[in-house]
């Protein structure tokens, strides 16, 4: 017959897989193949960085990548202010800080609480040694529209004025005061400005609702942001303790009042959500395996199904942790949390081997159940194979993690188990199937009839139907860290945006060029409100160009220099002088990998991306946004200009990727269908193809009469609640075939039973997660297992 074809007929080639050496063979090639990749690639690691978890904003891949690092650079960089009443103890509080941190160097790239004289000294040689070339636009203009004299006569005045940000070192190199002229347009426009942060004391401080405020930055180094927990320093455990240990010392003064740190940036997110997740896997994988093994000696009367379970369960997971590491290189924490489902999965097969084991050989035992077992295997890898192919590295790391899970437990008990001596004891609840068949009712009736009332529902309430996805509810914030974003916002006003423009150039020079393009379009923007200023690479390194054209703009002046050297009062030779200095920088341009000041070689390290692939990119970052779809707007004219709206952006990736997970249900569904219909007879394929459709009825149900919309995370926890469905069916088909004893029926709906009670305890575990994507995740796959425990019971009952 048909549906004896793929397995009973070769069934003794089987045998195969009951073989320890295959069990042996499989996890030693894992953990060796592993371990010489650490060796040849360096160390494996766990990645907690909340950014990571998101999916690319751009389809234009290198846009994507140029967006990744920016992202990347974005997530390690942090702010801590010092807070007292007295600006004394906030100041010495942050100098203990900054003190401790830098005896800690390599855990950051850069540390910054000073600005000395030396810091602003950098920035007036920079302006000072490059003043023929950095003129802005607006002086430019004037020159060569014939206001030289009047220039020259400005200059004068700056001289003898006292609103001078910067006095040459010597009269005759700059009688025009050019560098003054640049830094003043510079420092006027708020960009080099810290928000409300103002130079006091050699720190950028302020005073907000009767606190002093100082301000200490960093950002931390690869090494500096090690996973949470680990043996390695990890930076914001560092700044944590060394905060704490500052505010517990007897060093300040108790007078002064309460002393306080505000944390703010994304590394404190990544380690908290890091612990936070930590300690759910903790508490969930042991809660689960605790109940479980309680459950299994309940049942069995012996302890021995419960450790070999649990062994098996620790086993899969050390397996899929080595594998994924091994194809990806590092593991996210999410992944962590979701691959706890393993524990109630895996546990399945270990439950349905005891259930059927009598005093009879184990290898007889794994015979007669090996393509239940096996079906049931597959048809769950295919739904998690089917996730490989989204464009999305965090599903792709779980759907590894998974199957590699999986694999490694049904390996254990099917090559294992059948060598393990064990006596089962009689398994109390054998006679429920007895009972449950001597209740009259229809199964196609109430399964259709169940069906139907979903659909009405589901019509009733088509409106709560929708696909929505919002990453402000894919992470909340500890309600400390909340407080301190947005302390930290009120206290520096710095008005950081969501939105940013990616700027691009087949060179360097054209990248430069593009941005200074644009620039003037942002301009116009400020002139409208729609913000109050940007950082830009230009600003502070313009094109090569624009370089030239200040220079030429500079030479005007030339015939006005014996003039005002006389007007200076200095002796006339110095005119020569300083036509002799303007020749020599006939040649000297600066780029972005030119020496910079400190202060503008941050900005300029966190905007400009560089190189990537064949092209050039650069980040243009608007400040105080009041209007960003005036800001899209902007973008929308100029061909290498890319607007990237974050919140949005990922949003609509996240939209994009549930559609992509309905094609994926899809296939996954229609590759089941056949792969049913060539192992079963036509009735026994129609009876399992028809649980997954009843699953997404429920489901969609539930979540239209709950008003709760479909996200990317529940269409993942359908398809596997597809996969894992389709055991509870495959085990009831085989259990009704002809000439299996009604002994064996009623172990198989005991194992059932139990297999959908460790399931339930470990996806109801983990709906209770604080993290909003596994707890959607975990509450589809808890009402489509239902659904499909309830369906496959049903049909147990014919």
């Amino acid at each position: 017959m048909k549906n004896h074809f793929l397995f009973d007929k070769h069934l003794p080639k089987a045998d195969a897989f009951f073989r320890p050496g295959i069990w042996l063979l499989f996890h030693a090639a894992l953990i060796i193949t592993l371990t010489v990749s650490i060796c040849v690639s360096g160390r494996l690691h766990i990645n907690t960085n909340l950014f990571d978890i998101l999916p690319d904003t751009k389809n234009l891949k290198s846009v994507a990548i140029a967006d990744k690092i920016l992202r990347g650079k974005s997530g390690r960089q942090i702010v801590v202010l010092a807070a007292s009443e007295s600006f004394k103890d906030a100041k010495q509080a942050a100098v203990s800080l900054y003190e401790t941190l830098c005896e800690k160097k390599y855990l950051f790239e850069n540390i910054a609480l000073y600005v000395d004289s030396s810091t602003v000294e950098q920035v007036q040689e920079y302006f000072f040694d490059n003043r023929f070339v950095l003129l802005n636009s607006k002086d430019c203009d004037a020159l060569q529209n014939g206001d030289a004299k009047e220039f020259a006569n400005d200059a004068l005045g700056s001289l003898f004025g006292i609103f001078t940000f910067y006095t040459p070192p010597s009269l005759e190199t700059d009688p025009f005061m050019l560098a003054n002229r640049s830094m003043t347009a510079l420092m006027t426009s708020g960009i080099l400005a810290n928000g409300a942060m103002s130079l006091h004391d050699g720190v950028l401080a302020c005073d907000y609702k009767g606190k002093s405020y100082v301000m200490l930055r960093a950002t931390l180094a690869s090494s500096g942001m090690l996973e949470a927990g680990s043996k390695n320093e990890n930076a914001v455990q560092l700044i944590y303790s060394s905060s704490k240990n500052i505010i517990s010392s007897n060093t300040l003064s108790a007078a002064s009042g309460t002393l306080e740190f505000v944390f703010s940036g994304a590394p404190f997110h990544s380690f908290e959500s890091s612990t936070s997740a930590q300690k759910e896997i903790s508490l969930i994988s042991s809660i689960s395996l605790v109940i479980i093994v309680i459950l299994f000696v309940l049942v069995f009367h012996s302890l021995l199904p419960a450790l070999l379970s649990a062994g098996a369960v620790m086993l899969s997971l050390i397996s899929a942790t080595a594998a994924t590491l091994l194809i990806f290189g590092e593991i996210h924490v999410i992944t962590f949390v979701f691959g706890t489902t393993l524990i109630g999965t895996c546990v399945d097969y270990s439950i349905h081997y005891f259930v059927h084991k009598n005093n009879e050989n184990g290898t007889l035992v794994i015979k007669r159940i090996f393509k239940a077992l096996s079906n049931s295997l597959l048809s769950t890898e295919i739904c998690f194979a089917v996730l490989l192919l989204a464009p999305f590295t965090l599903l792709r790391q779980f759907a590894v993690f998974s199957m590699a899970g999986l694999f490694s437990s049904f390996l254990t008990v099917v090559c294992t188990f059948p060598k393990i001596t064990f006596v089962p004891h009689d398994i109390p609840f054998m006679n429920v199937f007895s009972k449950i068949r001597k209740i009259s009712f229809r199964p196609k009736r109430l399964i259709l009839t169940v069906a139907a009332l979903c659909a009405i529902l589901t019509i009733f309430n088509h409106k709560n139907i929708s696909i929505e996805n919002n990453i402000g509810n894919l992470y909340t914030p500890p309600p400390v860290m909340a407080e301190n974003e947005k302390r930290t916002a009120l206290v520096m006003k710095t008005g950081a945006a969501a939105c940013y423009f990616i700027v691009k150039g087949d060179t360097l020079q054209e990248l430069l060029v593009n941005e200074e393009e644009f620039r003037h379009s942002l301009d116009s923007g400020i002139e409208n409100g729609s913000l109050s200023h940007y950082l830009a690479t230009s600003i502070f390194v313009p094109s090569m160009q624009t370089q030239k054209e200040s220079y030429n703009a500079a030479k005007l002046l030339l015939p006005l220099t014996d003039d005002q050297i006389a007007a200076i009062d200095i002796p006339t030779e110095s005119a020569a002088f300083y036509k002799k200095e303007f020749e020599n920088a006939k040649d000297k341009f600066v780029t972005p990998d030119s020496k910079l000041p400190s202060s503008i070689h941050d900005i300029i390290s966190y905007v400009y991306l560089g190189k990537i692939e064949s092209k050039y990119f650069s980040c243009i970052l608007p400040l105080n946004v009041t209007d960003e779809n005036a800001l899209s707007l902007l973008a929308n004219g100029y061909e290498n200009i890319v607007f990237i709206n974050k919140v949005k952006d990922i949003n609509t990736g996240l939209n994009t990727l549930t559609r992509i997970m309905i094609l994926l249900f899809a296939a996954a569904y229609i590759i089941i269908l056949i792969f049913v219909h060539i192992i079963y007879s036509k009735d026994n394929a129609l009876r399992i193809c028809s649980v997954p459709p009843f699953i997404a009825l429920v489901i969609l149900a539930a979540f239209s009469m709950l008003n709760i919309s479909f996200s990317f995370f529940s269409f993942i926890g359908i398809l596997l609640a597809m996969g894992l469905g389709l055991d509870y069916i495959f085990y009831i088909t085989e259990n009704k075939k002809d000439g299996i004893a009604f002994s064996e029926q009623h172990k198989t709906v005991v194992g059932i039973i139990l297999s959908f009670a460790t399931t339930f305890l470990s996806f109801g575990a983990l709906s209770l997660s604080n993290f909003a994507p596994v707890h959607i995740f975990a509450t589809s796959v808890f009402v489509g297992l239902t659904a499909a425990f309830f369906i496959s019971m049903s049909l147990a009952h014919k």
